[in-house]
C-alpha cells in the first residue's frame, strides 16, 4: 500500500487490516496533528482509542 505526503496509513488491531486516510480527515474527525511522514496510525475498535 502506498500513500503520498496526504494521507495516513492507518493499522485496524481487531482485524489486522490496513487502510490509507487523508490526513485533513483525521484531523478534522479525530483531531490528532500529523506530524512525520512515514507515521501509522494504529486503531482499536473495541477499546475505542488510537
Amino acid at each position: 500500500m502506498q500513500g503520498n505526503g496526504t494521507t495516513l496509513h492507518i493499522l485496524l488491531v481487531e482485524t489486522s487490516g490496513l487502510a490509507l486516510a487523508d490526513i485533513e480527515l483525521v484531523r478534522e474527525h479525530a483531531g490528532l496533528s500529523y506530524k512525520e511522514e512515514g507515521m501509522v496510525l494504529i486503531v482499536s475498535n473495541r477499546r475505542k482509542a488510537f
